[in-house]
C-alpha cells in the first residue's frame, strides 16, 4: 500500500482546506472538496485492494487498523459536512489522518495470515464499531 502517496495527498488537502477557509473564492472551496473526495476514494480502494489480496478483512494488525482509522476520520468529515460546512475542520482532520498514516511507517506492512481467534463473523462489526468510535472522537 502506498501510504506515502496518501500522506502527501492529505497534506495537500489540508493546505487547500485552510486556503479555502481564508479565501472568498468559491473555486478553491470546490477544488478542495473534489480533491478530498478523490483521496477518500483512493484510500478506500487501497483498503479494498489489500483485503482482496489478503483474502480476509484488512483489519487484523496495527498497520491495517491505523490505515482504517485515517480513512474513517476523513469519511466522517465528509459525512458530517452538510451540517457544519467548514473547510477548516477538513484541514484539521487531514492533518490528524496524516499523523496517523505517518505512524504506519514504523510498523511492518506485510500481509499476515488470519489468526484462528479472528476467524469470526464478529470481526467486521467489532472492528468497524470500535474504529468508528475512535475516529469520531
Amino acid at each position: 500500500m502506498n501510504v506515502e502517496i496518501l500522506i502527501l495527498g492529505y497534506l495537500l488537502f489540508s493546505v487547500f482546506s485552510f486556503m479555502a477557509a481564508g479565501s472568498a473564492k468559491k473555486q478553491i472551496f470546490y477544488i478542495t472538496l473534489l480533491l478530498g473526495a478523490a483521496l477518500l476514494l483512493v484510500h478506500g480502494g487501497t483498503i479494498l485492494w489489500r483485503g482482496i489480496e489478503a483474502k480476509h478483512l484488512p483489519f487484523t494488525n496495527m498497520f491495517e487498523t491505523l490505515v482504517l482509522m485515517a480513512f474513517f476520520i476523513l469519511a466522517l468529515y465528509f459525512l458530517t459536512f452538510p451540517w457544519h460546512k467548514s473547510s477548516v475542520l477538513g484541514g484539521f482532520a487531514a492533518v490528524v489522518a496524516c499523523v496517523i498514516l505517518a505512524l504506519t511507517g514504523f510498523l511492518p506492512s506485510d500481509i499476515e495470515p488470519l489468526l484462528p481467534a479472528l476467524k469470526s463473523n464478529w470481526l467486521l462489526f467489532h472492528v468497524t464499531t470500535v474504529i468508528t468510535g475512535y475516529a469520531s472522537f
